[in-house]
């Protein structure tokens, strides 16, 4: 048997080790096919010339390594003699992710199905070996240090009592280099691709059952290892680093696993303590209909559950105008999040005053409901006043509530309607109040609130009305004005008072601020569309800057709702799949297709919408982030199309709201693998802007995908962030120049800073992407410059899926 020097290695013998050895000794089959196999091998050796097309078989290697393998076989001569060529294909990168995709799939049913801890954890265990196809699995505990097992499963049943008594010592990860102790202390999934590369405690028990790769999931429970799962396999380097990513989706499935059983029994829980606590606990649909009870109030009132059910609870209440109310609650918790008010409640023979609480939940998507908890006042006059002071104001600052400024706007329109007076309502706005309450904690962030409280009633005359609205918002009423200028000076004044330092056990805090303005009779008849009035107003003072007082413009209002009606068509857009991707390829200096970016389009009916119009929308919502992953899952089952008569890379636009969320790296790749598509095919495009969020990260992002092959391009360079020191920590491959450099070209200041940006670009080794190329002559010069590709109007338009797929075929 003559070998080559990668057969020796992957079944890890030297070359000497192997003479003398007959292929036979190294394939692992049964006595019956072996027999076949030498059969075959003496017809060749006969001169029989014939072919064996690729064949799975498992060799035995040094150490007793089991290797997966496929084989061709054929009919050669070698040194004058009819002799057999075999030629072998080391299999053991597809059998690893061929069992590890199974096991997710596998664990993903188990999760749906099991509802108990240690029923699901047996299930793995079981699922792993039996089906899976791996050698053992033990899913234990940690103990004082000691690894003590509580399910067990083997190939070989004979094994499983010894595994089940399996013990062995955690020790410190500078101590011991098994996979159970690494992963108990770093709470990450910690592998050995070849135990025989590492000598360890288990060393023993590896060499025992012919072990030849492991790997240990650390299970994680309220922030400690609560189980570990040990796998262990007799081929080798199946567990690897490659793979970690698909091990890393195993451990979050197992956790989310535990989560939910966790919380399904803590809701068990709820419920108990809901239907025997609680006088009142009702639960409605989006409509109002009761579709909850609990036990006690069916108790209490008399009725039946079926009394009950399916009725509009506003029909319990006994009140006067029932729509008006609806309508009162359904305002009160849009504006502040919850109802909350003295009512009386009919029973099935009488009504009690109840005091209740209503707020709105929304479960997902499109599905709202509301809950309702009531408890009986008392006669007792202290118990009436705390609950009217909690219904009428805020906590924090003893100043109104929303509701209640609400009914004082009211109170006094009514008589400036009838006297011709001039009120205006106010709004202030803490400028990013919420950074004081992560840095320093809420009960500074309270503290604050309260002295800014204060300093706008030592500001203001006695019978203006102070308000605290939601969240860090201020209101104020100023009644019996003489000018609506007056009013300016009131907000000047305001502003100086509020944006000085205030002081804290933490030092000087300083805050800025601004001031939206709406005026009666002028902006607004009625108090709510006063109050609406001046938050839009809040939109002219931020675009003046920090420190402004802005004022209600129809235009803004029109604009606001233009928004609001675009974030719901935005919606329904991507709820119907009417988000599609367009191809614009880029050219080398031959004007040779070199890549392509692929960009978001919207398909409203007829229509294709280009993104200028909707993606700034988007950008402000969660919605971007599921645009873009069901683009980029487009993207690939598009590159596969294209693979077909072309190798050529696409690139995508992530968003810093994708960039930001967790475990983006291995979702992509994941789906790389997943739909075969090679990672040098695909290319990620940010915005400079990205980096002004997190520079660090973003580093840190770009390094991490780049070790895995893919790499990015920093699009639009020259418009955001621009600072050349940032640019050499970058590793990124391409630089794309903006388009307002590429249109303003005839300008000489303008031609030296592309100049520049393209010596910079090749002195760090990035390639180069001229954007919105359009005339020949802009083309030549930025040539004539050394820049790289080149992307345009004057080659190529973005254009559909199937005319570009018809571009790359026809050899464009």
């Amino acid at each position: 048997m003559y070998t080559n020097k990668t057969f020796n290695e992957f079944l890890g013998y030297d070359h000497n080790e192997l003479l003398g050895k007959s292929f036979y000794d190294l394939i692992d089959v049964p006595d019956k096919e072996l027999e076949m196999i030498k059969n075959i091998a003496k017809r060749r050796t006969q001169g029989e010339v014939f072919s064996i097309e690729l064949k799975e078989y498992v060799l035995i290697g040094k150490n007793k390594i089991k290797v997966p393998v496929s084989i061709f076989a054929y009919t050669i001569e070698y040194e004058r003699k009819p002799s057999g060529l075999v030629v072998v294909f080391n299999k053991t990168k597809e059998k690893a992710y061929e069992k590890l995709f199974f096991a997710l799939s596998q664990i993903n049913q188990l999760i749906i199905r099991q509802n108990d801890e240690e029923k699901l954890l047996k299930s793995v265990c079981d699922v792993l070996v039996d089906k899976v196809d791996y050698a053992f699995c033990i899913v234990g505990r940690v103990e004082n240090k000691i690894f003590k097992p509580f399910f067990a499963r083997a190939q070989n049943k004979d094994n499983e009592e010894e595994l089940k008594s399996f013990m062995f010592e955690i020790k410190a990860q500078n101590i011991c280099k098994c996979s159970a102790s690494k992963a108990f202390y770093s709470k990450k999934v910690s592998y050995i691709s070849n135990v025989v590369d590492l000598k360890n405690c288990m060393s023993d028990f590896f060499e025992r059952h012919n072990i030849s790769s492991t790997c240990a999931i650390p299970v994680v429970k309220k922030l400690k290892v609560a189980y570990i799962v040990l796998i262990f396999d007799v081929i080798p380097n199946i567990f690897d680093g490659e793979y970690l990513h698909l091990l890393n989706e195993i451990q979050q499935d197992l956790f989310f696993a535990l989560k939910k059983i966790e919380d399904e029994k803590f809701f068990w829980l709820i419920n108990k303590v809901i239907n025997e606590s609680f006088e009142l606990v009702i639960i409605t649909d989006k409509n109002f209909k009761i579709i909850f009870v609990n036990n006690k109030h069916i108790l209490i009132s008399g009725y039946t559950k079926k009394e009950l059910l399916g009725k509009n609870i506003i029909n319990f209440f006994a009140i006067d105008k029932p729509k008006t109310f609806k309508k009162e609650i359904l305002d009160t918790i849009k504006n502040t999040g919850e109802f909350s008010n003295i009512i009386k409640y009919k029973l099935k023979n009488t009504s009690k005053d109840y005091y209740i609480s209503m707020f709105l939940y929304d479960y997902m998507a499109g599905e709202q409901y509301y809950i309702l908890i009531g408890k009986e006042i008392a006669k007792e006059d202290d118990l009436k006043e705390k609950i009217f002071k909690f219904s009428h104001f805020d906590q924090i600052t003893g100043l109104i509530n929303l509701a209640t400024f609400e009914y004082s706007i009211e109170l006094f329109l009514e008589r400036a309607a009838k006297q011709n007076q001039i009120g205006a309502v106010i709004i202030i706005n803490p400028i990013q109040f919420k950074n004081i309450n992560h840095a320093f904690g809420y009960d500074v962030g309270n503290i604050i609130l309260q002295n800014i409280a204060q300093r706008i009633k030592n500001n203001l005359r006695q019978y203006d009305i102070i308000a605290k609205l939601e969240s860090d918002r201020f209101g104020i009423l100023l009644k019996d004005l003489k000018t609506q200028e007056d009013t300016f000076v009131v907000c000047i004044k305001l502003l100086n008072e509020l944006s000085k330092p205030y002081e804290t056990q933490q030092g000087k805090i300083s805050l800025s601020f601004n001031i939206g303005l709406s005026f009666f009779p002028d902006d607004a008849k009625i108090a709510k569309d006063l109050i609406n009035k001046a938050r839009l107003a809040l939109a002219d003072a931020k675009a003046k800057g920090e420190n402004q007082v802005g004022f209600f413009k129809k235009e803004i209002e029109q604009e606001s709702l233009k928004k609001l009606e675009l974030k719901a068509e935005l919606e329904l857009a991507l709820l119907n799949n009417e988000f599609i991707v367009y191809y614009q390829p880029y050219v080398d200096k031959n004007k040779k297709i070199s890549g392509a970016e692929s960009l978001l389009r919207w398909k409203k009916g007829a229509n294709i919408i280009s993104p200028g119009e909707f993606l700034p929308i988007l950008e402000e919502t969660y919605l971007i982030a599921d645009v873009e992953n069901n683009l980029f899952e487009q993207v690939l089952k598009d590159i596969k199309e294209f693979k077909i008569v072309r190798y050529i890379p696409i690139s995508i636009n992530l968003s810093l709201q994708s960039l930001m969320r967790k475990h983006i790296k291995d979702l992509i790749i994941t789906n790389l693998k997943y739909h075969n598509v090679d990672e040098s095919l695909l290319k990620i495009e940010i915005l400079e802007r990205a980096f002004l969020n997190d520079f660090n990260y973003i580093k840190r992002l770009i390094d991490e995908f780049r070790q895995n092959g893919i790499y990015f391009a920093l699009d639009d360079f020259g418009t955001g962030y621009s600072s050349l020191s940032y640019l050499t920590k970058l590793n990124v491959e391409f630089l794309k120049i903006d388009i307002s450099f590429i249109k303003d070209l005839q300008n000489d200041k303008t031609k030296n800073i592309v100049k520049s940006i393209i010596y910079l670009a090749k002195s760090l080794n990035i390639k180069t992407i001229a954007e919105g190329v359009e005339e020949r002559w802009q083309f030549d010069t930025l040539k004539s410059m050394g820049c790289d590709y080149f992307q345009g109007y004057l080659f190529y338009k973005p254009m559909p899926k199937d005319k570009f797929f018809e571009l790359l075929k026809n050899g464009g």
